[in-house]
């Protein structure tokens, strides 16, 4: 059985304060592969790591980067795409969730300046997202992300290389056909020992969990 790469969900968030480069570090400390984080654009057509539509009460569509990040050099604060990429180019696998439309360009160039050494994915919720990466003419593999069946259903049709799953949809059946198509399955969220140990036997492709720490040494060894 091949292990699956091991990934914090917007890094280390259990431990620490989430999308931040401290949680995104404390992932591979913790013994993972990697890690998926969250992307927005921001007004001034700049890419920023945030999870919700508004940062501290600002909205991030709004408002430009330097007003979001605020304490630039508070690592505990606001970063952009480029900081996470050229901190951890070499350090990490990488799972780029984008929030939203427009940030494909950018993203792809991005990527281009600073290639990941571990691999990465480029995955969304919405599928026009993956359909223009794919107009841009990405190489990079693309992910749909999905919490229902409704999402779900589209996966054959869109251009991508693996099917980022809620753990709720992840069954032996969709795991088979998934691979007979050639793609990969990554299941998320997954927070307790025996289900990471269970989702690993079934030969999921990758595991996506709050909970880093014990990811880590339930499936890689690691210690505290």
């Amino acid at each position: 059985m091949a292990k699956p790469l091991l990934l914090g969900h917007r890094g280390a968030r259990k431990y620490a304060p989430e999308n931040t480069l401290p949680a995104l570090q404390l992932a591979l400390d913790h013994g993972c592969d990697g890690f998926e984080f969250d992307v927005r654009l921001t007004s001034d057509g700049d890419a920023v790591v945030c999870h919700d539509p508004k940062f501290e009460g600002l909205v991030v569509e709004r408002s430009t980067r330097d007003a979001l990040t605020g304490r630039w050099h508070d690592e505990n604060g606001l970063c952009g795409l480029d900081d996470v990429l050229e901190r951890f180019q070499q350090a990490a696998f990488l799972n780029i969730e984008l929030k939203v439309e427009g940030a494909e360009e950018y993203t792809l160039e991005l990527l281009k300046r600073f290639p990941p050494a571990k691999g990465c994915i480029v995955s969304s919720f919405l599928p026009i997202v993956l359909e223009q990466l794919k107009q841009l003419g990405s190489e990079v593999p693309l992910g749909l992300i999905c919490d229902s069946h409704l999402q779900l259903d589209p996966w054959r049709e869109l251009p991508i290389a693996a099917v980022m799953a809620h753990r709720n949809l992840v069954t032996r059946t969709l795991i088979k056909e998934v691979h007979e198509a050639g793609k990969q399955v990554f299941v998320w969220t997954v927070n307790g020992a025996t289900e990471m140990r269970e989702f690993a036997e079934a030969g999921v492709d990758g595991i996506i969990s709050d909970d880093t720490l014990l990811l880590g040494k339930t499936l890689n060894g690691a210690s505290e």
